[in-house]
């Protein structure tokens, strides 16, 4: 069994090993892609097996929270690998780029995704997955904009730092507020391993831009590198937390509040593009924008595609949701739940009262064996009839005389 102090404990240790081995060790420039990129890709390894075994024994919510963190975790692998095949000079050069960067973006928009989806809140498995795809289109849509207004047109790092630290600041401050604000467990725990991963990645990345050179080139196999480190160090130490309750509830279909933010992602790129080539605006880099604009859109109807197999139905009365397919399912699993309930308190409540009956058949009576045995009898009748109702409710759950 892992312990979270432990395992954050652990990957703070191989971070400062790693951290040593730089600061001892000089390589050549080739070479230090093959040593530090599978160096480096070893916490975000460990973090996606932890969130996958995560995954499997959450429910409801949690269990999308954990989705994400794990695809969060795969993205950022994918961005690492397709590095390690461009410094090997695989052809095809220019859809490794694309991947790598889909990879180091797609990061940091399924963390944050992550941390809005709150799996502290009681809701179902579908309504956390159709939010989660609304939110992580609407971020697609802000990077496609700081992709065209800004990147696009600067070429130079100095963009490209900005939007790195914007997008380490925002799960961060996300990941601290949650482990302040929230009192439930074991979410506490999991939003405060993810803050001192997220938070610790975001103060030592601001430490190194303001003692190292201004400007500088960034290179890999250096102390820095374990900005990129840090985060899977606190979604490892999360992921070995206990897990929620399993919430049982029948969820309303959610409302059309963030409808119109999937909506507009699809929707922006093409109209905007269209409209710079229409006004004849800087046609110089109309190529680079037109590149991204089809990535988004291609990349916002998948996206759409996900959000529209998911979302539970819209638009229907609250008699409808409660005569639908999913209220008759939810009926029938908490009827399930009630029945397992029961049995399980049974067995031990027919001991008990064995146990007290023959403490008095041989004598041995004492007012407290006689209460235990009055409270083991009341408890039976209540699992008795708790065990009818279970009964009547899966042989005919509309028949006269029957109330839920």
């Amino acid at each position: 069994m892992y312990r979270p102090v432990r395992v954050f404990a652990a990957g703070v240790v191989y971070v400062l090993a790693y951290v040593c081995v730089t600061l001892a060790v000089s390589l050549p420039a080739s070479a230090r892609p093959f040593v530090a990129l599978p160096l480096m890709a070893v916490p975000a390894v460990a973090a996606l097996c932890l969130a996958i075994r995560a995954t499997r024994a959450s429910h409801g919510g949690e269990r999308t929270f954990w989705r994400l963190l794990s695809l969060a975790c795969a993205a950022h692998l994918v961005s690492h690998g397709s590095f390690l095949l461009q410094a090997l000079r695989v052809p095809r050069g220019s859809v490794l780029i694309v991947a790598g960067h889909l990879g180091f973006y797609g990061f940091a928009v399924l963390s944050l995704v992550a941390l809005a989806v709150r799996p502290h809140r009681p809701r179902t498995s579908r309504v956390a997955t159709t939010a989660a795809v609304e939110w992580i289109m609407a971020l697609a849509g802000f990077y496609f904009l700081l992709f065209y207004f800004v990147m696009v047109p600067a070429g130079g790092r100095r963009a490209g730092l900005a939007v790195f630290s914007l997008q380490e600041a925002l799960p961060a401050t996300a990941a601290v507020m949650l482990a302040l604000n929230t009192r439930e467990a074991p979410f506490r725990s999991v939003y405060r391993a993810l803050a001192a991963g997220y938070a610790g990645a975001l103060l030592l990345n601001t430490l190194a831009h303001w003692l190292g050179p201004r400007g500088g080139v960034f290179v890999i196999f250096h102390p820095r590198d374990a900005v990129w480190m840090l985060p899977f160090v606190g979604i490892a130490a999360a992921a070995t937390c206990a897990r929620g309750p399993f919430w049982a509830g029948i969820a309303h279909a959610p409302g059309r509040g963030r409808g119109w933010l999937a909506a507009s992602a699809l929707v922006l790129p093409p109209l905007l593009d269209l409209s710079a080539r229409a006004l004849g605006w800087q046609p110089e880099l109309a190529a680079e924008r037109s590149a991204a604009t089809l990535v988004a859109v291609v990349l916002m109807s998948l996206l759409l595609a996900w959000r529209l197999r998911t979302a539970p139905a819209e638009g229907l009365t609250p008699g409808e949701l409660a005569d639908g397919p999913a209220a008759r399912a939810a009926r029938t699993a908490h009827l399930a739940f009630a029945s397992g309930v029961a049995h399980e308190l049974n067995n031990p409540l027919m001991a008990v009262a064995g146990w007290a009956e023959v403490v008095q058949v041989r004598g041995e009576a004492h007012p407290s064996v006689a209460r235990l045995l009055e409270a083991a009898r009341s408890a039976a009748d209540a699992v008795g009839r708790l065990q009818k109702v279970v009964q009547a409710g899966v042989v005919d759950p509309s028949r006269p005389g029957f109330e839920e």
